[in-house]
This record gives structure tokens, C-alpha cells and sequence, in this order.
């Protein structure tokens, strides 16, 4: 279910990227014409699209039924701060903030040092790149699903983690410039290969937080896997602020070694018996999860 959620919300993410590019004109190292509508009026029309659909939310969706009376005296604390004393939370999150710091880097330092000096691609092909991106990793969550179902989620995750860690070593290691006119169409393999982790992120990973918080604990679990990718997205664009993309590609090839290691001791954690003596299965659903 994960997996088809996410290729269909990635599938509509394809499509409004290449509308926005074919508005203006290009796509990849293609031009066809001229922009038939500037940025900033492209901006403000998205803008208006986006609170058109919060309103349709609001009108047509329904809320999901409210928590437990015993569950909301427990804390004080609001739902999503109930799991900041969760081990497995940070553990698992490993992956929410390498994709956080991943994207960042990819849409600040790739594409504004790097895919806009490209002679081949340029700074026109941005948005079908990211399109790109976005199909990547929308066909990938389909296969994904398919993987997660036969073999267990972790070597899934494994997997998205190989692909972080092969973005910033390739950039370190192949130091794209001008000599080599920033890898020419080879670039793109650094799109493809963030479709590849984004599609772990948006498919498998929050399959493993709804197994590990299910229930009532999925809502809270989620708003704080939107917190860490959203908090590494916000630390990286303050970090090139006063850096080059060598510190942040350090810093996404730390944190997604970290992750086949973290989703590990998650695990450990979660059937680590409580006090009472009572499985941490119990808080985080069935111990049938398959690393």
C-alpha cells in the first residue's frame, strides 16, 4: 500500500514538474520556444492551485476519528512530541534526514553549481531533471513494494541508503567542473540516483513507521517524519549559506551510512522487553517486520 501511494503522489509530482518546464519552453537540452508564461506567474498559478486543493481537502475529506480519551490524558505534550522519547524514532529517522540534506544538495548545489553550468543539459533543463527525479522514483516505489512484500523491507532501505551514499561520493570523487564541463549528460545520473532514494523515503520508510507506530501512533509518527526531512531540508540550505558542497556532501555520505545501522538498532530497541515485561513490540506493532 505504501508503494502504490507513493508512485501515484510521485506520478502527479512528474507531471506538474514537466508542465512547469514545458512553460517554459524546454525540456532537458531541447528549446522549442519561448516561455509562453514568466517564473513568477508560474509561482503565483502553482500557489493558487496548491490552496485550491487545501480548500477541496477541507470540504470533501474527512477527518480520521479522534484518539482515545486515555490516550490524551496520558501528556500534556502534543501527539507528535509523545515520540521524541523513542529511540526508534531517531534510529529509523536516519532516513528522513539523508533525503532532508540529499534534496538539498541536489537542488542547491547541483543544480545551481553544476547542472546550470552544464553546456550540454543547463540551467533550462532544471525542471525536467527533477521530473525526472520524481518518475524515478515513482516507478522505483512500484518495484520497491513488490521487493518489500518478498524479501522484508530492510534491504529495501539498504538500498535507497547505497543511493545516497552514491550522490555525494560520486560528486567528491569525480569532482565535476569545467575541465570535464560538469559531466556533460552524465550528470543526469545524479537525478536518476536521487529518484532511486526518494522513492525509499516516500514508499518503504514510511511503510517501516507505520510498522513500527501503528494505530493511533501513525499520525504522530508521520508529522514527525515530515519534521526531520523538513529540518535537515531548512540546516542544509543554512549550511551552504557559509560553505561550499564538499561540507554538505560529507555531511549526506555521514548520515546515510548511518541508516543500515540505525533501522538495526531500531529493531533492537522495539523488542527490548519494558518495565513491565511486556515486549516494545507491543508500542510499535507486530513483531513480524523483516529486516
Amino acid at each position: 500500500l505504501g508503494g502504490r501511494f507513493a508512485a501515484v503522489y510521485l506520478f502527479m509530482d512528474v507531471g506538474f514538474k514537466l508542465v512547469a518546464s514545458l512553460m517554459q519552453g524546454s525540456m532537458l537540452g531541447w528549446h522549442f520556444g519561448n516561455p509562453i508564461i514568466s517564473v513568477s506567474g508560474m509561482f503565483f498559478l502553482f500557489a493558487c492551485l496548491s490552496g485550491g486543493a487545501g480548500i477541496l481537502l477541507a470540504v470533501f475529506v474527512r477527518a480520521p476519528p479522534p484518539a482515545p480519551a486515555s490516550m490524551l490524558k496520558a501528556s500534556c505534550a502534543p501527539p507528535a512530541f509523545r515520540l521524541w522519547h523513542r529511540p526508534e524514532l531517531w534510529c529509523l529517522g536516519l532516513v528522513n534526514f539523508t533525503f532532508g540534506f540529499c534534496a538539498a544538495f541536489m537542488n542547491g548545489y547541483v543544480n545551481g553549481s553544476l547542472t546550470r553550468r552544464n553546456s550540454v543539459l543547463g540551467v533550462g533543463s532544471i525542471g525536467t531533471l527533477m521530473a525526472l527525479t520524481s518518475l524515478t522514483a515513482a516507478g522505483c516505489s512500484l518495484l520497491f513494494g513488490v521487493v518489500a512484500q518478498n524479501i522484508g523491507k530492510g534491504p529495501v532501505i539498504a538500498f535507497g541508503a547505497i543511493a545516497f551514499v552514491v550522490i555525494p561520493a560520486a560528486v567528491l570523487v569525480g569532482k565535476p567542473d569545467y575541465s570535464n564541463d560538469y559531466w556533460g549528460s552524465s550528470l543526469i545520473f545524479l537525478y536518476l540516483l536521487q529518484g532511486v532514494g526518494r522513492s525509499v523515503y516516500e514508499s518503504t520508510n514510511r511503510a517501516v513507521f507505520a510498522d513500527f507506530f501503528p494505530g493511533s501512533l501513525n499520525t504522530s509518527a508521520f508529522a514527525n517524519c515530515i519534521m526531520q526531512a523538513g529540518l535537515a531540508f531548512f540546516l542544509s540550505f543554512m549550511i551552504q549559506s557559509f560553505s561550499n558542497g564538499t561540507v554538505l556532501a560529507v555531511i549526506v555520505l555521514i548520515l546515510a551510512g548511518m541508516v543500515v545501522p540505525g533501522h538495526i538498532v531500531a529493531r533492537r530497541y522495539r523488542r527490548k522487553p519494558l518495565a513491565d515485561g511486556s515486549p516494545s513490540s507491543s508500542l510499535g506493532g507486530p513483531s513480524s517486520y523483516r529486516y
